[in-house]
């Protein structure tokens, strides 16, 4: 992507986008980093009239955050169950770890691999096809809110357990037993492990595809309603 600005002392300000890099730029153009180009469509798409054609690169990201730190809740949950860990004193030991980290690396992920590539790229001329970022949404998502979670969560309740000594937490110098423990878990999410992978995993890709879907919608002139980005040459709506 070429995109350039024509305020050099105030970048972000009037931007332009060229869907042929080899293509001649207005005069007095200067090129904007990957970083500028990003903070420009952010800036754009959250000013837009319409926010009901926006809502999924601003709100996005958010709703996916939300559903992972509920499904590091219940996953949680279920872990003290198993491990017995009844004790209050080990709720939020238990409970912050794995919501935090693996929200955390959801949102860090979600931003670097997905909301970046999407918002500084021209949709027609990418490396990245549009189903090769909703396969990548959709493994971030079911990872960070299923598989994640759970490993985190059987590491924070097998301490807690140890220290509680309220389940025979097997020896890690015993990898037959811990192998026991670990199926043992896995069993005891046998029903809601999978419906979870699956909707996370459906979850991921529809918001990616929706993100794709007004990326195109707001790089396009017939949409352009905000008034604060130049698209050059325009692409067809």
């Amino acid at each position: 992507m070429t995109t350039v600005d024509q305020s050099p002392s105030n970048v972000g300000s009037v931007g332009a986008i060229s869907t042929d890099p080899e293509s001649a730029l207005p005069e007095d153009c200067i090129p904007l980093s990957t970083k500028d180009v990003y903070r420009l469509r952010l800036a754009q798409i959250r000013s837009w009239k319409n926010r009901s054609e926006t809502w999924p690169i601003v709100f996005g990201p958010s709703f996916g955050t939300l559903a992972v730190s509920l499904s590091s809740f219940v996953i949680n949950i279920n872990s003290r169950s198993l491990f017995q860990v009844y004790s209050q004193t080990y709720f939020w030991p238990t409970l912050l770890p794995t919501v935090i980290f693996s929200t955390a690396a959801y949102w860090l992920s979600f931003e670097g691999l997905i909301s970046r590539p999407i918002l500084t790229r021209i949709p027609t001329r990418s490396g990245s096809c549009d189903l090769c970022l909703e396969l990548r949404g959709s493994v971030i998502q079911l990872v960070c809110g299923s598989i994640l979670p759970n490993a985190v969560s059987f590491i924070a309740c097998s301490i807690a357990a140890v220290t509680e000594r309220t389940y025979p937490v097997p020896s890690l110098n015993d990898p037959k037993a811990l192998w026991f423990a670990v199926k043992r878990f896995g069993r005891s999410m046998r029903v809601s492990g999978p419906l979870m992978l699956l909707g996370h995993a459906f979850m991921g890709c529809a918001l990616t595809h929706a993100m794709l879907k007004t990326n195109r919608l707001t790089l396009s002139k017939k949409f352009q309603a905000s008034g604060d980005m130049t698209v050059y040459p325009p692409l067809s709506g």
